[in-house]
């Protein structure tokens, strides 16, 4: 397999020589672009821990971004570029965002937005001293010797620690990070006491509608939360803000009573509450990103084969592709045969045989 040339400059172990002082992560890609990136951010913190870290992401990057302190030192919005997010773009705020990222003089613009078709002009203008990124075989390389072809062929999270090793950034590990704060702890509280739940006696169910790969309809989510009610399983619905409502319209078609706690919950207070859940049913996205961080079993319906929702690893994760043509009674018996391929965890086996004795 044929590999783009790489700079011998090792950034990391001479970083008085390149003078990293100021460094760019360019990611808008959400909330869960943000928490697949935190093995990206650990590495450049552990290589390089006195530069200031600039992450330049979007709007819904920026209501979690605080959460990582540890990692990022400031945070620029990106604004809705054309081509770059879903709508039409805000071209009118695009000049000044690029005028600001110029007037802080970075040393170094990362590109882990993607394989760079249109993130990697954008972020050649954030005039940085130097630039590294991704790029598509025969299209625009600002730099062939920072610059790595795509590789489509890893999991979402590998992608950016190939391009730092590449960078001399060595991997301080693979697992994800989403801090709880402490109004996220106070929530799950009020919510577990007044819905009477108990630790690891609940599941948690994000249904959605539309997606990348396309999902289940509402009478599917209804059926699969009905199965586990069945087998005495609480079955709490958590919403996703792209889809409104949609959640009432899961419980009002189910045959058996749930909590529906819709779209009360912040988004911590969701990853919170389902840290002390047996397990997570969703088809991926930022929630279930935090699971993974927490370690919480899950499993992640998809409609077909694609590595979009690839975790760092498989220990409590796993995937059910072509996930239309299980029923419901398929899905329950899956949740109860998969495990961690590695050590078990306490938590994964006590919620295993609590639903396997129910």
């Amino acid at each position: 397999m044929e590999t783009a040339v790489i700079s011998t400059v090792d950034l990391a172990t001479r970083p008085r020589h390149l003078d990293l002082g100021r460094i760019a992560i360019f990611r808008p890609l959400g909330l869960e672009g943000l928490l697949t990136a935190t093995p990206a951010l650990r590495a450049v913190r552990t290589a390089l821990p006195e530069a200031e870290v600039t992450y330049i992401g979007d709007e819904e990057s920026a209501e979690a971004v605080g959460r990582f302190a540890e990692y990022i030192d400031d945070f620029m919005l990106c604004p809705p570029y054309p081509g770059l997010q879903e709508g039409a773009g805000d071209a009118d705020s695009v000049p000044g965002f690029l005028q600001q990222a110029q007037d802080r003089r970075f040393d170094l613009a990362i590109q882990l937005h993607g394989c760079g078709l249109i993130s990697n002009p954008l972020n050649a203008l954030l005039g940085a001293r130097h630039t590294a990124g991704f790029y598509l075989r025969g299209q625009y390389c600002p730099d062939p010797e920072r610059f790595l072809i795509y590789p489509w062929h890893l999991p979402e999270v590998h992608r950016p620690l190939q391009l730092l090793e590449a960078l001399g950034i060595p991997a301080q590990g693979v697992d994800l990070e989403f801090p709880l704060q402490p109004e996220d702890l106070e929530l799950r509280g009020r919510f577990k006491r007044v819905y009477g739940l108990q630790t690891l006696e609940y599941a948690c169910l994000q249904p959605a509608t539309t997606s990348a790969e396309g999902v289940w309809p509402v009478e599917r989510f209804a059926a699969l939360a009905d199965e586990l009610e069945d087998r005495e399983v609480p079955v709490v619905l958590i919403g996703r803000r792209a889809e409104p409502g949609l959640t009432r319209q899961v419980a009002a078609a189910m045959r058996t009573a749930c909590i529906d706690l819709g779209d009360q919950l912040t988004f911590g207070a969701a990853a919170a509450l389902i840290s002390h859940s047996r397990f997570l049913l969703s088809c991926g996205g930022a929630l279930s990103r935090a699971a993974e961080a927490q370690g919480v079993p899950q499993l992640v319906l998809q409609m077909e084969a694609s590595d979009r929702n690839d975790p760092a690893d498989f220990s409590s994760y796993r995937l059910m592709t072509w996930a239309g043509l299980a029923t419901p009674e398929m899905i329950v018996q899956e949740l109860l045969r998969f495990g961690p391929q590695v050590t078990p965890q306490p938590a994964w086996e006590e919620a295993k045989q609590a639903l396997e004795s129910s």
